[in-house]
């Protein structure tokens, strides 16, 4: 009678011990699946700013205790990291500037030159104070217009008074987002009431023709 010759991998298999036994297909997946997953803190470093605010609206939705936390939790707005955005902004306006150019460094021509960089400074200054006013961020509103307020005082005069919009534009909005900023605070806390008083050299420059911070 001829015996069936079977694999020899699966006769090895039938023939080898417990512990040496082929693993399922399905276990197998089940296994490289859980060691392919991602720890929940490494998974969260690539999920957009949209989906980390959706998770942790619905994480505070389930549980009052998981709001509290992240309440207590919650830091203050990274102004540093603005600071230096519009400091890299305010060097690049000047090396803009014309190398050699017969004339005032003034004038329109090193003013056309220089005009893009220009524009994205005072984009950049006023949207940063657009997020932290629709954000509430009363405190730090206020201590990031004080801070932006001395890059905008740098940036160049122009001979032409139409050039120095973007300028004045950036002032107004500053003193405009500080003024807010105070009166909401103090509507929470009366400790903000002295700091109002304090803060004349902004609300001043509401008015026309005063432009200048404080010395």
């Amino acid at each position: 009678m001829k015996r069936l010759l079977l694999p020899a991998e699966i006769s090895d298999a039938i023939g080898a011990s417990p512990s040496k036994k082929l693993v399922s297909p399905v276990k197998r997946l089940r296994l490289q699946s859980r060691d392919a997953e991602a720890e929940t803190e490494v998974a969260l470093t690539v999920l957009t700013k949209a989906q980390l605010v959706t998770l942790l609206k619905d994480t505070m939705g389930r549980s009052p205790d998981a709001k509290r936390i992240i309440h207590e939790l919650l830091p203050k707005p990274d102004l540093a990291h603005s600071m230096q955005k519009l400091e890299k902004l305010l060097h690049q306006i000047y090396r803009a500037f014309p190398q050699k150019h017969w004339g005032d460094s003034r004038d329109a021509f090193c003013f056309r030159r220089v005009q893009i960089p220009i524009e994205t400074l005072k984009r950049k200054c006023l949207e940063r104070a657009q997020q932290l006013c629709q954000a509430e961020q009363w405190c730090s509103l206020l201590q990031y217009a004080q801070q932006a307020w001395n890059f905008v005082r740098k940036m160049p005069d122009w001979e032409d008074a139409s050039h120095n919009k973007a300028k004045q534009l950036c002032f107004r909005s500053l003193a405009t987002h500080s003024t807010t900023a105070l009166k909401k605070a103090s509507q929470r806390n009366t400790k903000w009431r002295p700091q109002m008083r304090q803060s004349g050299w902004l609300t001043s420059a509401l008015r026309p023709g005063s432009l200048r911070p404080p010395r």
